[in-house]
């Protein structure tokens, strides 16, 4: 939660500067609305994480703030993240090959079916 908090709080300030360095009214409407979503976003994030720190115990929380800066366990994190993308992305990519094979297999026969008729 906290990187998606730096990645929201970068895209907030990027599209200010954007917003600043535009010249014109025809993309300003659009931009602000982005802005104004992204800002929401970082808020509700915002929120949510003081609120699941805080549900920690006393315990728990000593514990987190001894794991932040853990380099072991933040690319353990990053591997198990990476593993289940990549397996996700493999079992999309099989029942898309099976798609195409049967769309293929019922295209070959009915135009083999033509051919007789």
């Amino acid at each position: 939660m906290r990187s998606q908090r730096g990645d929201l709080q970068t895209r907030v300030k990027r599209l200010e500067e954007a917003l600043e360095q535009l010249t014109g009214d025809d993309g300003e409407s659009m931009l602000l609305e982005e802005l104004a979503d992204a800002r929401a976003g970082a808020e509700r994030l915002r929120i949510r994480l003081g609120k699941t720190e805080r549900e920690l115990g006393v315990g728990a929380r000593q514990k987190l703030e001894g794991l932040k800066g853990n380099e072991y366990l933040r690319h353990r994190m990053n591997a198990a993240a990476l593993k289940s993308r990549v397996r996700s992305k493999l079992v999309a990519q099989k029942f898309e090959r099976a798609r195409l094979e049967r769309a293929y297999h019922h295209q070959v026969m009915r135009m083999f079916y033509t051919c007789f008729d």
